[in-house]
Protein backbone atom coordinates (compact mmCIF):
# COMPACT_ATOMS: atom_id res chain seq x y z
CA UNK A 1 0.00 0.00 0.00
CA UNK A 2 1.09 3.38 -0.29
CA UNK A 3 0.96 6.55 2.01
CA UNK A 4 -3.05 5.68 2.92
CA UNK A 5 -2.63 2.32 4.60
CA UNK A 6 -1.97 -1.41 3.99
CA UNK A 7 -3.56 -4.10 2.50
CA UNK A 8 -3.45 -7.52 4.66
CA UNK A 9 -3.65 -10.49 2.35
CA UNK A 10 -3.79 -14.03 3.13
CA UNK A 11 -4.92 -17.21 1.84
CA UNK A 12 -8.79 -16.58 2.42
CA UNK A 13 -8.22 -14.04 -0.16
CA UNK A 14 -9.56 -16.28 -3.58
CA UNK A 15 -7.93 -14.00 -5.70
CA UNK A 16 -4.98 -13.61 -3.70
CA UNK A 17 -4.37 -17.41 -2.99
CA UNK A 18 -4.42 -18.01 -6.78
CA UNK A 19 -2.62 -15.35 -7.73
CA UNK A 20 0.79 -15.37 -5.03
CA UNK A 21 2.32 -18.34 -6.56
CA UNK A 22 2.41 -17.20 -10.19
CA UNK A 23 5.42 -15.68 -11.87
CA UNK A 24 5.08 -12.22 -12.45
CA UNK A 25 4.39 -12.26 -15.81
CA UNK A 26 1.79 -14.51 -15.63
CA UNK A 27 0.19 -13.12 -12.76
CA UNK A 28 -0.09 -8.94 -14.15
CA UNK A 29 -1.79 -10.98 -17.13
CA UNK A 30 -4.38 -13.01 -15.44
CA UNK A 31 -4.78 -9.88 -12.62
CA UNK A 32 -5.57 -7.59 -15.97
CA UNK A 33 -8.16 -9.91 -17.44
CA UNK A 34 -9.65 -10.22 -14.20
CA UNK A 35 -9.94 -6.35 -13.46
CA UNK A 36 -11.31 -5.87 -17.83
CA UNK A 37 -14.22 -8.26 -16.85
CA UNK A 38 -15.13 -6.55 -13.51
CA UNK A 39 -14.91 -2.94 -15.54
CA UNK A 40 -17.08 -5.03 -18.23
CA UNK A 41 -19.68 -6.34 -15.14
CA UNK A 42 -20.16 -2.14 -13.71
CA UNK A 43 -20.56 -1.13 -17.48
CA UNK A 44 -23.31 -3.84 -18.20
CA UNK A 45 -25.38 -2.33 -14.93
CA UNK A 46 -26.86 0.45 -17.32
CA UNK A 47 -29.85 -0.72 -18.87
CA UNK A 48 -29.76 -4.58 -16.80
CA UNK A 49 -33.35 -5.48 -15.82
CA UNK A 50 -34.13 -6.65 -11.68
CA UNK A 51 -32.88 -9.88 -12.30
CA UNK A 52 -29.39 -8.75 -13.90
CA UNK A 53 -29.08 -6.29 -10.78
CA UNK A 54 -30.01 -8.97 -8.05
CA UNK A 55 -27.04 -10.97 -10.69
CA UNK A 56 -24.81 -8.32 -9.93
CA UNK A 57 -25.21 -7.64 -6.41
CA UNK A 58 -24.48 -10.98 -5.60
CA UNK A 59 -21.02 -10.93 -7.15
CA UNK A 60 -20.45 -7.48 -5.34
CA UNK A 61 -17.85 -9.24 -2.60
CA UNK A 62 -16.00 -10.69 -5.60
CA UNK A 63 -15.84 -7.27 -7.52
CA UNK A 64 -14.79 -5.55 -4.66
CA UNK A 65 -12.06 -7.94 -3.54
CA UNK A 66 -10.88 -7.73 -7.05
CA UNK A 67 -10.56 -3.76 -6.86
CA UNK A 68 -8.47 -3.96 -3.66
CA UNK A 69 -5.91 -6.77 -4.86
CA UNK A 70 -5.87 -4.49 -8.32
CA UNK A 71 -4.87 -1.44 -6.56
CA UNK A 72 -2.18 -3.64 -4.50
CA UNK A 73 -1.29 -4.79 -7.88
CA UNK A 74 -1.18 -1.48 -9.94
CA UNK A 75 2.08 -0.28 -8.58
CA UNK A 76 3.78 -3.87 -9.05
CA UNK A 77 2.67 -3.94 -12.66
CA UNK A 78 4.29 -0.40 -13.39
CA UNK A 79 7.75 -1.24 -11.76
CA UNK A 80 7.44 -4.99 -13.92
CA UNK A 81 6.55 -2.99 -17.42
CA UNK A 82 10.04 -0.74 -17.58
CA UNK A 83 12.74 -1.94 -19.72
CA UNK A 84 15.16 -1.52 -16.71
CA UNK A 85 13.48 -4.60 -14.50
CA UNK A 86 13.70 -6.31 -17.40
CA UNK A 87 17.40 -5.18 -17.98
CA UNK A 88 18.22 -6.47 -14.43
CA UNK A 89 16.44 -9.34 -14.90
CA UNK A 90 18.54 -10.42 -17.76
CA UNK A 91 21.35 -9.85 -15.59
CA UNK A 92 20.75 -11.85 -12.76
CA UNK A 93 19.54 -14.62 -15.08
CA UNK A 94 22.75 -14.31 -17.02
CA UNK A 95 24.77 -14.43 -13.44
CA UNK A 96 23.13 -18.14 -12.49
CA UNK A 97 23.81 -19.67 -16.08
CA UNK A 98 27.73 -18.82 -15.95
CA UNK A 99 27.47 -15.09 -17.49
CA UNK A 100 30.39 -12.72 -17.59
CA UNK A 101 31.35 -10.78 -15.05
CA UNK A 102 32.55 -7.93 -16.01
CA UNK A 103 29.29 -7.60 -18.16
CA UNK A 104 27.53 -7.60 -15.38
CA UNK A 105 29.59 -5.70 -13.18
CA UNK A 106 28.94 -2.55 -15.76
CA UNK A 107 25.59 -2.94 -15.60
CA UNK A 108 26.00 -2.40 -11.69
CA UNK A 109 27.69 0.40 -11.95
CA UNK A 110 25.47 1.60 -14.81
CA UNK A 111 22.41 1.28 -11.56
CA UNK A 112 24.76 3.29 -9.34
CA UNK A 113 24.90 6.27 -12.02
CA UNK A 114 21.03 6.52 -12.52
CA UNK A 115 20.93 6.98 -8.51
CA UNK A 116 19.82 3.12 -7.80
CA UNK A 117 19.41 2.77 -3.76
CA UNK A 118 22.82 1.41 -2.59
CA UNK A 119 20.71 -2.36 -1.28
CA UNK A 120 19.41 -2.84 -4.73
CA UNK A 121 22.96 -2.38 -6.09
CA UNK A 122 24.19 -4.69 -3.59
CA UNK A 123 21.93 -7.25 -4.00
CA UNK A 124 23.74 -7.63 -7.66
CA UNK A 125 26.88 -7.36 -6.28
CA UNK A 126 26.27 -10.00 -3.73
CA UNK A 127 25.01 -12.48 -6.32
CA UNK A 128 27.90 -12.32 -8.41
CA UNK A 129 29.67 -12.69 -5.59
CA UNK A 130 28.24 -15.83 -4.52
CA UNK A 131 27.68 -17.69 -8.41
CA UNK A 132 31.29 -16.44 -9.03
CA UNK A 133 33.31 -17.40 -5.95
CA UNK A 134 34.57 -14.32 -5.51
CA UNK A 135 34.35 -10.89 -7.90
CA UNK A 136 37.35 -10.52 -10.27
CA UNK A 137 39.88 -7.41 -8.74
CA UNK A 138 39.44 -5.12 -11.60
CA UNK A 139 35.45 -5.31 -11.46
CA UNK A 140 35.92 -5.42 -7.50
CA UNK A 141 38.20 -2.21 -7.12
CA UNK A 142 36.04 -0.51 -9.52
CA UNK A 143 32.76 -1.08 -8.06
CA UNK A 144 33.88 -0.47 -4.51
CA UNK A 145 35.08 2.82 -5.96
CA UNK A 146 32.00 3.71 -7.39
CA UNK A 147 30.15 2.84 -4.48
CA UNK A 148 31.85 4.97 -2.26
CA UNK A 149 31.81 8.02 -4.83
CA UNK A 150 28.20 7.92 -5.37
CA UNK A 151 26.90 6.82 -2.07
CA UNK A 152 29.70 8.31 0.05
CA UNK A 153 32.63 6.77 2.01
CA UNK A 154 31.08 6.43 5.41
CA UNK A 155 29.76 3.40 3.06
CA UNK A 156 33.05 2.01 3.30
CA UNK A 157 32.12 0.37 6.81
CA UNK A 158 29.22 -0.85 4.73
CA UNK A 159 31.46 -2.80 2.05
CA UNK A 160 34.16 -4.27 5.11
CA UNK A 161 30.96 -5.95 6.58
CA UNK A 162 29.67 -7.27 3.83
CA UNK A 163 33.54 -8.28 3.32
CA UNK A 164 33.56 -9.78 6.67
CA UNK A 165 30.71 -12.15 5.92
CA UNK A 166 31.99 -13.18 2.94
CA UNK A 167 29.36 -11.32 0.30
CA UNK A 168 32.29 -9.23 -0.99
CA UNK A 169 35.72 -10.98 -2.11
CA UNK A 170 38.54 -11.00 -4.81
CA UNK A 171 37.98 -14.23 -6.53
CA UNK A 172 40.66 -17.05 -6.75
CA UNK A 173 42.07 -18.50 -9.57
CA UNK A 174 40.44 -21.72 -11.46
CA UNK A 175 36.53 -22.06 -11.69
CA UNK A 176 33.85 -21.01 -9.47
CA UNK A 177 32.55 -24.58 -7.45
CA UNK A 178 28.92 -22.86 -8.41
CA UNK A 179 29.54 -24.42 -12.04
CA UNK A 180 29.54 -28.03 -10.54
CA UNK A 181 26.65 -27.31 -8.06
CA UNK A 182 24.44 -25.88 -11.20
CA UNK A 183 25.10 -28.53 -13.20
CA UNK A 184 24.61 -31.65 -10.47
CA UNK A 185 21.66 -30.34 -9.11
CA UNK A 186 19.66 -28.97 -12.82
CA UNK A 187 19.40 -25.01 -11.15
CA UNK A 188 19.51 -23.68 -14.84
CA UNK A 189 16.62 -25.35 -16.78
CA UNK A 190 16.06 -23.32 -20.33
CA UNK A 191 13.07 -22.64 -22.15
CA UNK A 192 11.92 -25.49 -24.75
CA UNK A 193 12.22 -24.38 -27.56
CA UNK A 194 8.43 -24.26 -29.55
CA UNK A 195 7.11 -24.88 -26.40
CA UNK A 196 3.02 -24.32 -25.59
CA UNK A 197 3.19 -21.35 -23.54
CA UNK A 198 -0.23 -22.07 -21.83
CA UNK A 199 0.74 -25.76 -21.06
CA UNK A 200 1.03 -26.73 -17.55
CA UNK A 201 4.54 -26.03 -16.19
CA UNK A 202 6.56 -29.35 -15.26
CA UNK A 203 9.73 -27.74 -13.23
CA UNK A 204 9.70 -25.31 -10.10
CA UNK A 205 11.83 -23.14 -12.34
CA UNK A 206 8.85 -21.77 -14.17
CA UNK A 207 8.37 -19.52 -10.64
CA UNK A 208 12.20 -18.03 -11.43
CA UNK A 209 11.95 -17.61 -15.46
CA UNK A 210 14.27 -20.88 -15.70
CA UNK A 211 16.24 -20.61 -12.56
CA UNK A 212 15.50 -23.48 -9.90
CA UNK A 213 16.13 -22.61 -6.09
CA UNK A 214 18.77 -24.57 -4.69
CA UNK A 215 17.57 -25.30 -1.39
CA UNK A 216 14.01 -26.42 -3.49
CA UNK A 217 15.99 -28.53 -5.30
CA UNK A 218 17.68 -30.33 -2.38
CA UNK A 219 14.30 -31.20 -1.10
CA UNK A 220 13.53 -32.79 -4.22
CA UNK A 221 16.12 -35.10 -4.60
CA UNK A 222 15.87 -35.98 -0.92
CA UNK A 223 12.52 -37.09 -1.26
CA UNK A 224 12.84 -38.45 -4.76
CA UNK A 225 12.28 -42.26 -4.37
CA UNK A 226 14.08 -45.16 -6.20
CA UNK A 227 17.83 -44.94 -7.90
CA UNK A 228 18.43 -40.89 -8.34
CA UNK A 229 16.89 -39.67 -5.39
CA UNK A 230 18.12 -39.09 -1.69
CA UNK A 231 21.06 -37.33 -0.98
CA UNK A 232 23.48 -39.55 -3.13
CA UNK A 233 25.30 -39.50 -6.45
CA UNK A 234 25.86 -36.17 -8.03
CA UNK A 235 23.43 -34.49 -4.99
CA UNK A 236 26.82 -35.79 -2.52
CA UNK A 237 29.18 -34.38 -5.11
CA UNK A 238 27.09 -30.98 -4.65
CA UNK A 239 26.62 -30.83 -0.86
CA UNK A 240 30.49 -31.46 -0.38
CA UNK A 241 31.05 -28.58 -2.32
CA UNK A 242 28.38 -26.47 -0.50
CA UNK A 243 29.35 -25.00 2.90
CA UNK A 244 28.42 -26.47 6.29
CA UNK A 245 28.24 -30.47 6.99
CA UNK A 246 25.72 -32.63 5.19
CA UNK A 247 23.87 -35.64 6.61
CA UNK A 248 21.35 -38.18 5.72
CA UNK A 249 19.97 -40.26 8.40
CA UNK A 250 16.23 -41.32 9.69
CA UNK A 251 14.25 -40.42 13.05
CA UNK A 252 12.88 -43.57 14.27
CA UNK A 253 12.56 -45.37 17.45
CA UNK A 254 14.25 -48.75 18.86
CA UNK A 255 11.72 -51.24 18.97
CA UNK A 256 12.85 -52.32 22.50
CA UNK A 257 13.45 -49.37 24.47
CA UNK A 258 11.13 -47.16 22.40
CA UNK A 259 13.63 -44.43 22.98
CA UNK A 260 14.35 -42.59 19.88
CA UNK A 261 17.25 -43.14 17.59
CA UNK A 262 18.94 -42.26 14.28
CA UNK A 263 20.35 -44.30 11.79
CA UNK A 264 21.72 -43.63 8.02
CA UNK A 265 19.59 -43.08 5.52
CA UNK A 266 19.77 -45.71 2.29
CA UNK A 267 22.93 -44.53 0.11
CA UNK A 268 23.66 -45.15 -3.51
CA UNK A 269 26.86 -45.65 -5.15
CA UNK A 270 28.36 -42.46 -6.78
CA UNK A 271 28.99 -44.71 -10.35
CA UNK A 272 25.78 -47.03 -10.47
CA UNK A 273 23.07 -45.60 -8.36
CA UNK A 274 23.13 -49.07 -6.75
CA UNK A 275 21.46 -49.25 -3.23
CA UNK A 276 24.28 -49.73 -0.27
CA UNK A 277 21.78 -50.46 2.83
CA UNK A 278 18.69 -51.33 2.80
CA UNK A 279 16.31 -48.63 4.52
CA UNK A 280 13.49 -46.51 3.46
CA UNK A 281 13.10 -42.57 3.68
CA UNK A 282 15.80 -40.15 3.32
CA UNK A 283 16.95 -36.63 3.99
CA UNK A 284 14.24 -34.64 5.06
CA UNK A 285 12.49 -37.89 6.06
CA UNK A 286 8.37 -37.82 7.17
CA UNK A 287 7.84 -35.39 10.32
CA UNK A 288 4.84 -34.23 11.55
CA UNK A 289 5.93 -30.65 13.40
CA UNK A 290 4.65 -27.24 13.94
CA UNK A 291 5.01 -24.19 11.50
CA UNK A 292 3.45 -22.69 8.77
CA UNK A 293 1.39 -25.65 6.39
CA UNK A 294 2.26 -24.23 2.70
CA UNK A 295 -0.32 -26.97 1.27
CA UNK A 296 -3.29 -25.41 3.78
CA UNK A 297 -5.48 -26.28 1.30
CA UNK A 298 -4.87 -29.95 1.14
CA UNK A 299 -7.03 -31.34 3.87
CA UNK A 300 -5.41 -34.91 4.94
CA UNK A 301 -4.02 -37.12 3.60
CA UNK A 302 -0.28 -37.46 2.69
CA UNK A 303 3.07 -37.56 5.05
CA UNK A 304 4.03 -33.88 6.53
CA UNK A 305 7.61 -32.89 5.39
CA UNK A 306 9.14 -30.31 7.91
CA UNK A 307 11.38 -28.14 6.14
CA UNK A 308 13.55 -25.94 8.15
CA UNK A 309 15.71 -22.95 7.19
CA UNK A 310 17.60 -21.52 9.34
CA UNK A 311 19.07 -18.17 8.70
CA UNK A 312 15.51 -17.11 6.59
CA UNK A 313 13.44 -18.46 3.74
CA UNK A 314 11.83 -16.23 1.04
CA UNK A 315 8.17 -16.01 -0.14
CA UNK A 316 9.29 -17.45 -3.27
CA UNK A 317 10.63 -20.83 -2.03
CA UNK A 318 7.68 -21.31 0.05
CA UNK A 319 5.72 -20.98 -2.82
CA UNK A 320 8.07 -23.55 -4.81
CA UNK A 321 7.35 -25.73 -1.81
CA UNK A 322 3.48 -25.29 -2.23
CA UNK A 323 3.92 -25.74 -6.04
CA UNK A 324 5.90 -28.67 -5.35
CA UNK A 325 3.29 -30.03 -3.24
CA UNK A 326 0.51 -29.78 -5.49
CA UNK A 327 2.08 -31.85 -7.99
CA UNK A 328 0.17 -35.02 -8.82
CA UNK A 329 3.33 -37.33 -8.39
CA UNK A 330 4.09 -35.65 -5.07
CA UNK A 331 2.59 -37.39 -1.53
CA UNK A 332 3.97 -34.87 1.13
CA UNK A 333 2.64 -31.56 2.57
CA UNK A 334 5.09 -29.41 3.12
CA UNK A 335 5.44 -27.40 6.74
CA UNK A 336 8.27 -24.75 6.85
CA UNK A 337 10.04 -23.78 10.30
CA UNK A 338 12.22 -20.66 9.47
CA UNK A 339 13.78 -17.85 11.69
CA UNK A 340 12.35 -15.47 9.46
CA UNK A 341 10.57 -14.48 6.25
CA UNK A 342 13.22 -12.54 3.83
CA UNK A 343 13.80 -10.30 1.10
CA UNK A 344 17.49 -9.34 -0.54
CA UNK A 345 16.85 -6.14 0.75
CA UNK A 346 16.04 -7.57 4.39
CA UNK A 347 18.67 -9.46 4.10
CA UNK A 348 21.56 -6.89 3.12
CA UNK A 349 19.92 -3.74 5.29
CA UNK A 350 21.49 -4.85 8.54
CA UNK A 351 25.46 -4.59 6.67
CA UNK A 352 24.08 -0.77 5.81
CA UNK A 353 25.90 1.89 8.09
CA UNK A 354 22.95 3.64 9.86
CA UNK A 355 25.12 7.07 9.27
CA UNK A 356 25.72 6.16 5.68
CA UNK A 357 21.94 6.04 5.48
CA UNK A 358 21.22 9.50 7.11
CA UNK A 359 23.63 11.08 4.75
CA UNK A 360 21.84 9.57 1.55
CA UNK A 361 18.88 10.33 2.73
CA UNK A 362 20.12 14.12 3.11
CA UNK A 363 21.85 14.06 -0.28
CA UNK A 364 18.48 12.82 -1.85
CA UNK A 365 19.39 9.28 -2.88
CA UNK A 366 16.67 7.74 -0.90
Amino acid sequence: GGAGGSTLLNSTDPFYKEFRDLPYHVAISRLTAAAREARSQYGELQGADLAGLKTFVKGLPSVFLLERLSDVATPVAAQVRQQLFHDRLGVELGLVEGGDVESAAAFMEELIHRGTPLVDVLRLVVLANEVGHGLPKRALDSLRHEMCCAYGHAHALSLGALERAGFLRQAPPGRSPFIAVRKALRLVVPEQEGANPDAPPTDVSHLYKGYAPLSIRLVETALRPGPGGGWGGQTAEALSILPGPAFDIIQATDPGTGAPVERPAKQYNNNSNTPTASSTGGAGGTTAAGGEDVQQQQQGGGDVVLVVFLGGVTFSEISALRWLSGRPECPYRFVVLTTKVITGRTLLAPFLDPAALRAERAIGLQ
